[in-house]
C-alpha cells in the first residue's frame, strides 16, 4: 500500500497563547492519531516580536487542536531530534547530548 499525502492550510488549528515555533526536533503519530511535534525553542527573545515561545512537546488531536503541552526548557535538552511510539503505546524520544544519543521515556 502507496501512502500519499498532501498539505492543507486547515491543519493544524492556529497555536493558543501567541506561540512560535523554532526548529522542528520530531513528529510521531500514536495510536488515535495524535500527533506530537518536538520544538527545539531555537528562538531568541529578540525574534519573538511580542509572541511566546511554544512549549517544546505539542500534542494536536486529528482535527489539528492543540489538546496538551509540555516540556520545561530548563529541564529538556533543547536537541530533540525525533520520536516514536513503542507497541505498548509508550512514547520515546531522542536528544543528542555530547556526541551520543540520549533516550528519554515519557
Amino acid at each position: 500500500m502507496r501512502c500519499v499525502t498532501k498539505p492543507t492550510s486547515s491543519w493544524p488549528k492556529p497555536l493558543p497563547n501567541r506561540w512560535v515555533l523554532g526548529g522542528l526536533g520530531g513528529v510521531c503519530v500514536d495510536a488515535q492519531d495524535h500527533v506530537l511535534i518536538l520544538n527545539r525553542q531555537d528562538m531568541v527573545d529578540g525574534d519573538l516580536n511580542g509572541a511566546t515561545l511554544a512549549p517544546s512537546i505539542i500534542e494536536f488531536d486529528p482535527a489539528g487542536n492543540v489538546v496538551n503541552s509540555w516540556g520545561d526548557p530548563k529541564l529538556l535538552d533543547p536537541r530533540l531530534h525525533s520520536c516514536h511510539f513503542d507497541k505498548e503505546g509508550q512514547r520515546l524520544d531522542r536528544c543528542r547530548a555530547l556526541g551520543d544519543d540520549s533516550e528519554i521515556h515519557a
